[in-house]
Order: structure tokens, then C-alpha cells, then sequence
């Protein structure tokens, strides 16, 4: 019988890992299907992994960026390894340049067959609108158009992967969201504020002087997870969105905090937080193939 693969894990304390790899370890049988589970960051933040990973998974501290950190890596590696042993990559790492991406490739390919997963970003396609096309979801054929640098370094990244591992599957993710402290994200960061302010009226600095233009695809953090696991499970290779296809403003964000709450909100815009791209909001014609279940709405959370 051929040996289950080893899992590998970058950027595991990271919210999106680390909420991924807790709710694969308390809800479903994901993990099982792996011989051994490694967990690399720059600072392994322990606190927000589940307890069922302590004693029981391999946590290795690398900065991607460092050769030596990598050479530890390699070790590790190769110390369970056996012959012919497939690795899972889910590369969640937020590496600070393509060079640190392109040293964990390399790394990968020297030691084994490799299936990477890599969490990249709706950032990639950057504003693919005019407004004759202002509620049109973007579908992964559309030609990636990024106008950020963190965009542009995800797009690179991606183009690299797919040139690099025959098996890959490259997850273009919009706005996992949660209630605190689950996962940062504007929803999170709001009812935080508002929570915590003792007053009636409650001033939140926001990144855009007209709200209801700023549309954003939020999905839940554990619809996320349900989608990467779902996705890996399936070997799908190439290119997935990672969204619920529903547009969300900001302004009916702040709405429902302050229906919930029982607070006015205040808004001030701050242009030193302008935001790149107004509108994102990604196709999932790809991911409903076999994600057939119902998204949760951010209007059940909030609610």
C-alpha cells in the first residue's frame, strides 16, 4: 500500500491556516489522511492552534527568507521522509519577497513529489471593471490585472507555481470573515470598536468617503475552510476561487453593527487607508461543482 502523504503547513499560525487546521482537526477527518502534519512560521503562535495539534504535529520556526532556517527545514524534512512519499504543501505564508516563495519551491522539488496549495488572492485581479460591468463576478478565465504590490507579487507567485509542479492548486480567496477572535477582517474589526466604545455613538475610520461603493465578497471563515478541504480532497489542479459570488457593501456592514449594537456609528474616512480596488466580488461556478452546501450569511452572524 502506498505511504500516505506528509502534510506541510507555511504560515500555520496565520489566521486563514490556523483556522483551517483547527476546524480539519475538531470537524472533520481531513488530517487522516496524511502519515505526518508539519507547522512552519516565522513565530509559531501556539495559542491559536487546537489542542488536539500539541504532542501530536511537528512545528518547525522558518523565516522563509533565511537559508538557514531553510536548511533546518530541509532536515526535518528529511528525517520522516521515506521514499517516494508525496508532500501536501499548503503554502499559507505571507512572504515578504518572491525570492523567499521561489527557495521553498526549490526546497520542495529537491526532496519530493509535490502537490502544492497555495493561498493567493482576488488581489491578483485587480479593478476588471467599468460600470457597464460594475456587478459582474470575475471568473478565474478573466486575465489577471493586479494594481497593488501585493498583487502583483501573489500574481508572480502563482505564474511560478504553475510553470514549477505539475500538481498544483492555486485558491484566489476574497474576504474570510468571522466574530473576533477568530479572524481579522473589517466585520471583526468594526464590532470590535463598537463593542468596546462606552458610549451611544461610536466613530469608525473608514477607507472610502462613499461606503456604499466598496463592495467586498466576505465568506466565512469556516465556509473557507469547508472549501480548501473540499478542494484538496477532490486533487483539484489549476486555478479555484474561493468566494460566495454575493457582494456586500461596507455601508450594509456597518448597518447591521449598528442594528445589533444599538449604537450610531460615527464615520470618518481617512484617505491615508485608501483601498485599491472598490469592488470585489469573484465567480464560484468552479467551486459550486462540488461545493453544494449553502454559504452562511454574514446577516446569520451579525444578526
Amino acid at each position: 500500500m502506498a505511504e500516505k502523504p506528509l502534510l506541510l503547513v507555511t504560515g500555520a499560525s496565520g489566521y486563514l491556516a490556523a483556522n483551517l487546521l483547527n476546524f480539519a482537526a475538531e470537524k472533520t477527518g481531513f488530517l487522516n489522511k496524511f502519515s505526518q502534519v508539519m507547522l512552519t512560521d516565522r513565530t509559531l503562535k501556539l495559542e491559536r492552534l487546537s489542542e488536539k495539534f500539541k504532542g501530536n504535529t511537528r512545528l518547525v520556526q522558518v523565516n522563509l527568507s533565511q537559508q538557514a532556517h531553510l536548511d533546518k527545514l530541509k532536515t526535518k524534512l528529511k528525517e520522516i521522509l521515506k521514499p517516494g512519499q508525496e508532500i501536501y504543501c499548503i503554502h499559507a505564508a505571507r512572504t515578504d519577497d518572491i525570492e523567499a516563495d521561489k527557495n521553498l519551491f526549490t526546497l520542495l522539488r529537491e526532496l519530493a513529489p509535490t502537490y502544492l496549495i497555495y493561498f493567493s488572492s482576488s488581489a491578483v485581479y485587480g479593478e476588471l471593471r467599468d460600470e457597464s460591468t460594475a456587478n459582474k463576478a470575475i471568473s478565474e478565465d478573466e486575465d489577471p490585472k493586479p494594481i497593488s504590490e501585493y498583487g502583483q507579487q501573489k500574481l508572480e507567485t502563482e505564474k511560478i507555481i504553475q510553470a514549477e509542479f505539475e500538481k498544483h492548486l492555486i485558491l484566489r480567496i476574497t474576504n474570510p470573515y468571522a466574530r473576533e477572535p477568530k479572524v481579522k477582517s473589517v466585520v471583526s474589526v468594526f464590532e470590535n470598536e463598537i463593542r468596546k466604545c462606552p458610549y451611544e455613538t461610536v466613530t469608525l475610520i473608514i477607507n472610502a468617503d462613499k461606503p456604499k461603493q466598496i463592495i467586498r465578497d466576505f465568506i466565512h471563515i469556516d465556509d473557507f475552510s469547508t472549501a480548501v478541504i473540499m478542494s484538496i480532497n477532490k486533487a483539484i489542479n489549476g486555478v479555484i476561487n474561493i468566494s460566495t459570488a454575493k457582494g456586500t457593501s461596507l455601508e450594509e456592514v456597518i448597518e447591521l453593527l449598528r442594528t445589533k449594537h444599538k449604537k450610531y456609528a460615527n464615520l470618518r474616512y481617512d484617505g491615508a487607508l485608501h483601498d485599491d480596488i472598490k469592488i470585489s466580488l469573484l465567480d464560484n461556478t468552479r467551486l459550486r461543482a462540488y461545493y453544494k452546501a449553502n454559504f452562511t450569511t454574514i446577516e446569520s452572524i451579525l444578526n
